[in-house]
């Protein structure tokens, strides 16, 4: 037996303890990768989905804040993928990539004799992809204060690795996010 008192100061871990250790260390981050990288695009996901569905919120709200004869629409503009991107306006339909407050195209509120561009793009959410958005014949839905009517329709979103999203819009103006192939158990089932 070895008398721990006779030991050197110096001593530390021989080469073969140090090998062992990053090993298991190497298999530890191996496995632990994926599930992180996951965690990481559900993360995305659900924060580009309850940006879409707070902004559609909005826009109901500012209807009815607006009052009778109010109109707001929320355009969205996709590639079926990663290249996308939506705007608010209470000129109709406008375009989400325009950054001119003055074009009569951009999406932009008027608040208090303010105007404000109003737009979020896909830059802001990496991973995840607009796969379609359609709300009737067009891409955007215009709710209107008279009954809280809106255009009925669904925003769908995804990550490279499965998990999806939906926002949908009801006539009534309600909106709801759900999770069609039941991948992200936060949301309810579509």
């Amino acid at each position: 037996m070895i008398n721990p008192i006779n030991r050197p100061l110096n001593a530390g871990f021989t080469l073969i303890e140090l090998l062992v250790t990053i090993t298991v260390l190497a298999i530890l981050i191996t496995a632990v990768i994926p599930s992180f990288s996951t965690f990481i695009g559900q993360h995305r996901l659900e924060v580009a989905g309850e940006a879409i569905y707070s902004d559609l919120n909005f826009a109901r709200t500012e209807v009815i804040t607006r009052g009778s004869g109010a109109e707001v629409s929320v355009s969205f503009t996709t590639d079926g993928a990663n290249n996308w991107c939506y705007g608010l306006s209470v000129n109709g339909n406008c375009n989400c990539a325009l950054t001119d407050i003055t074009d009569a195209n951009a999406c932009v509120l008027d608040r208090g004799g303010v105007s404000t561009l109003k737009t979020v793009n896909s830059s802001s959410f990496d991973g995840v992809n607009m796969t379609s958005s359609v709300f009737g014949a067009d891409s955007f839905t215009r709710f209107s204060a008279i009954r809280s009517k809106a255009t009925s329709g669904l925003v769908s979103l995804a990550t490279l690795s499965g998990e999806q999203l939906q926002i949908s819009v009801t006539a009534l103006g309600r909106v709801r996010i759900c999770t069609p192939n039941a991948s992200m158990t936060k949301y309810s089932a579509c």
